[in-house]
């Protein structure tokens, strides 16, 4: 999808606008959720939703049918780099709103959203695992190829798949399109 970059600032500002009025976003926070039985999840930002991004929809689902559990996003609010780097994170080309309705139209069940503050950023890349498995209760999980978490990005897809052995899930790893 192309995005000029007038639309991605009104996209922003449009976002700054509907962060005072989070009540009445679509999502469940992470922090706040009745942990469900079980999910499949995929797990990224998710601002506009792109081919690569319908990849992952397209194995969460496929996942979902096979292991009978409701797919799942997981994604963050604010973005990650506004956090971590103020002032270097990429416009917004869709409010949390926008996103939450977009990726319910692509067939997830519900939108789990982390709140990305000072101390979201300082959880271990184990202790980011752990939440998931206790707020989110994954059977599957499904990433892109350089997906990252935990502080200063210490996890990757080699943690993430002994992460899911010890703690059940399996993990599926979406490669770069071509």
């Amino acid at each position: 999808m192309f995005v000029t970059r007038r639309a991605r600032r009104r996209h922003f500002r449009l976002g700054l606008r509907l962060a005072g009025q989070l009540a009445s976003v679509p999502v469940q926070w992470l922090d706040a959720l009745s942990p469900p039985e079980a999910t499949v999840l995929m797990i990224g930002s998710f601002d506009g939703v792109h081919r690569g991004h319908q990849a992952l929809i397209e194995r969460v689902g496929s996942a979902a049918k096979r292991l009978s559990a409701p797919p799942w996003a997981l994604s963050f609010f604010p973005h990650p780099l506004s956090v971590l780097r103020p002032g270097q994170e990429p416009p917004l080309m869709m409010s949390l709103e926008q996103r939450a309705r977009t990726l319910k139209e692509f067939g997830m069940a519900e939108v789990a959203v982390g709140r990305f503050d000072a101390g979201f950023a300082e959880l271990s890349a184990d202790a980011f695992v752990d939440l998931v498995v206790e707020r989110l209760r994954p059977r599957a999980i499904v990433v892109g190829f350089n997906f990252g978490y935990g502080k200063n990005r210490a996890g990757d897809a080699d943690h993430l798949k002994q992460a899911g052995e010890r703690h059940g899930f399996e993990l599926h790893i979406v490669e770069p399109l071509e």
